[in-house]
């Protein structure tokens, strides 16, 4: 089975949790569904095409930021002494808020169409991106520092796990500090 596989740097990322909103937190990788909408979006997909994803990565460090933030609520008539903003007669609130950001992020994709016969358009929409992707908020830049077609097959762990060379499940030398997501 073919696989797109990207590797990628952000200097500064959110992967927005939803249920955060005085400060806005972030997962420590982006969820499936934040790399799924990214290839739809650079693929200009219209409607859903199933895909299996395989998410690994680390980061530098964290730290906050604040941001400006904009509310509204629907059809809400603007009043001077409530809202900061008059737009065509609606009041818009204006404040500060504080957000998570991940700073030096790496990542390794594997993007895995259903029907495989896509995996070329995804190489090439990958590849040569009609615009410079994001990945978690529109101002979250992603450099893709390579993308290859590559063949992803099933293996069963054996002993080999707790051999020298892995302590605890995890390889010892080379990205020991990296989490994953990866799809059963």
């Amino acid at each position: 089975m073919k696989a797109i596989k990207v590797t990628a740097f952000q200097e500064s990322a959110n992967y927005k949790v939803p249920i955060s909103h005085d400060f806005r937190e972030s997962y420590p990788l982006p969820p499936y569904s934040t790399i799924i909408g990214m290839v739809h979006y650079l693929c200009d997909f219209k409607e859903y095409h199933p895909m299996k994803i395989s998410i690994q990565g680390s980061y530098g460090s964290t730290t906050s930021d604040l941001y400006t933030e904009y509310e509204f609520k629907n059809g809400m008539k603007f009043e001077p002494k409530r809202h900061q903003l008059n737009v065509n007669g609606l009041g818009v609130s204006r404040g500060v808020a504080q957000v998570q950001l991940m700073i030096d992020v790496r990542l390794v994709l594997h993007i895995i169409p259903a029907d495989q016969t896509e995996v070329d358009n995804i190489y090439n929409c990958l590849k040569y991106p009609r615009e410079y992707p994001s990945i978690g908020r529109r101002e979250d830049l992603a450099v893709f520092e390579n993308v290859e077609i590559v063949e992803v097959s099933q293996h069963r762990l054996n002993s080999d796990l707790y051999s020298g060379e892995y302590v605890n499940g995890i390889q010892q030398g080379k990205r020991s500090n990296w989490a994953a997501y990866i799809p059963t």
